[in-house]
């Protein structure tokens, strides 16, 4: 009997605690807070990484392929991305050019028709969104046999850019005030049952 009687006194306490809470976010500006907060337009944050081949660490010739960059810790994208491609190497002829992929989907092929080129490649939205489910990206290029030649100053670079969803973070006033606001609903949940 005095285990049921402590009870049932504490059940009262936590509701008329409950219910002074959530009398204290209704007279707040919680609503307009979390209209705010909902209503907000999505902000975008731009993603952008490099990576970079030199001919002392792999000679630019199609003997040394392929040719891959590993993009890793990228987050989701919001946006169509785009596969920046700059080198200089044995690239001056319409025979000599580059197949470009990434995660083994094909992105065509590159010729550049000259020693130094930049050249961009864009990947969609649909299809960046597949690739990038585990977070990172391998990109490969694969010289034509014709890029036979390599010299010291060679490299070949490939920047990924793209825009990602900014994380938005919530204040501890408005946490605790959408807690309270919780607990509140619970306790007219709990009263509607009665």
């Amino acid at each position: 009997m005095t285990v049921s009687l402590f009870a049932a006194r504490s059940r009262r306490r936590c509701a008329r605690g409950l219910a002074a809470m959530s009398r204290l976010a209704a007279a707040s500006a919680l609503p307009a807070a979390l209209l705010t907060i909902v209503s907000a337009p999505a902000m975008a944050a731009t993603v952008e990484r490099s990576l970079r081949i030199a001919h002392a660490a792999q000679p630019i010739r199609a003997a040394e392929n392929p040719f891959t960059y590993t993009f890793t810790g990228l987050a989701p994208t919001i946006s169509d991305g785009t596969l920046s491609i700059k080198g200089e190497g044995d690239f001056d002829s319409s025979g000599e050019y580059l197949s470009v992929s990434a995660d083994g989907y094909g992105l065509g092929q590159i010729t550049p028709g000259a020693d130094r080129f930049i050249r961009d490649v864009t990947i969609t939205q649909t299809a960046l969104e597949g690739m990038l489910t585990d977070g990172a990206l391998v990109v490969r290029l694969v010289l034509s046999p014709s890029v036979n030649q390599s010299a010291p100053g060679d490299f070949l670079t490939v920047r990924l850019r793209y825009e990602a969803p900014e994380v938005s973070v919530v204040p501890l006033p408005g946490a605790g005030a959408a807690l309270g606001a919780g607990l509140g609903a619970l306790v007219l949940a709990g009263r509607r049952r009665r």
